[in-house]
């Protein structure tokens, strides 16, 4: 009986651990230089999280590690910073790899972010802030297809290098 009552904890230890594993708070912690972003699939018209792919970005000023989970085998992924001005988007390309049979993706290098603004009357999540949006796009060719489909967005904008602009 101890056995199964030690495999029974065992067991929702390890799926706590895998919950914990696919989210948590996003940003710099304490004081340390290192900052992390989570990234998920969402729905398109609530931005809501939904179940699918997910991924965490370990950061600092200079560079970055990106690890995504549960992508689409065989796919080609591009992680940018986004620019939220749709007419004139200058996003940059931060890594672009192809998920491995097992669905993980591995991208490494040069943090290079494009902050944006949002004025405090605009709707959305992200009022009155200064931050970069990270997206993880598939077969990226500067284009996006929408609604986006297997897409991992952001959970929060990476906001330590961004400053504010002066209002006149």
């Amino acid at each position: 009986m101890k056995k199964v009552i030690m495999g029974v904890l065992l067991t929702l230890v390890l799926a706590g651990t895998t919950v914990l594993a696919r989210g948590g708070p996003s940003g710099m912690a304490g004081k340390s230089p290192v900052g992390h972003l989570y990234l998920t699939e969402k729905d398109s018209s609530t931005w809501e999280p939904v179940d699918g792919g997910w991924g965490k970005m370990t950061y600092k000023e200079g560079w970055f590690v990106f690890n995504g989970h549960e992508l689409e085998p065989g796919i080609s992924y591009t992680l940018i910073s986004y620019d939220e001005v749709w007419v004139n988007t200058e996003s940059v390309e931060l890594g672009t790899g192809v998920a491995n049979n097992e669905g993980n993706l591995h991208l490494m290098g040069d943090l290079e972010l494009v902050c944006n603004y949002y004025e405090p009357n605009e709707e959305g999540d992200y009022q009155d802030i200064t931050g970069a949006k990270i997206w993880l796009v598939k077969d990226f060719d500067g284009s996006f297809v929408w609604p986006p489909t297997g897409y991992l967005f952001e959970e929060a904008l990476i906001t330590e290098y961004c400053e504010m602009p002066e209002l006149n």
